[in-house]
């Protein structure tokens, strides 16, 4: 997969999202389902950061800090059944981080 379809599904899935907590649970059938608190943002998370190490567009140490991100979310899931705060801003952090990384190696 060519780096720069990585770049833009990265600046996607960080920029078009909201990053706020909506007061409801929401459902795949409500019509604006577009938050980071939702399964799919984290699902598709992981699965652009999984083709970024199947293609070795980065190595290991530049996506470091990643399975940690989503255990913690993982653990949160688990203790209190929805998504915090912290998690969100937390992948957001490491997305930029990710995306410059991928600018840089492009110019």
């Amino acid at each position: 997969m060519p780096r720069h379809k990585i770049l833009k599904s990265l600046r996607e899935i960080r920029d078009s999202y909201s990053d706020d907590i909506p007061e409801k649970i929401l459902c795949s059938t409500d019509k604006d389902i577009m938050y980071k608190v939702r399964n799919a943002w984290w699902s598709r998370v992981n699965a652009v950061l999984d083709l970024i190490g199947i293609y070795g567009i980065l190595d290991e140490s530049e996506i470091r800090g990643w399975s940690e991100i989503l255990d913690r979310h993982t653990r949160n899931i688990e203790e209190t059944g929805l998504t915090q705060r912290e998690d969100i801003a937390s992948m957001n952090s490491f997305l930029t981080r990710i995306i410059d990384v991928l600018e840089s190696k492009s110019k």
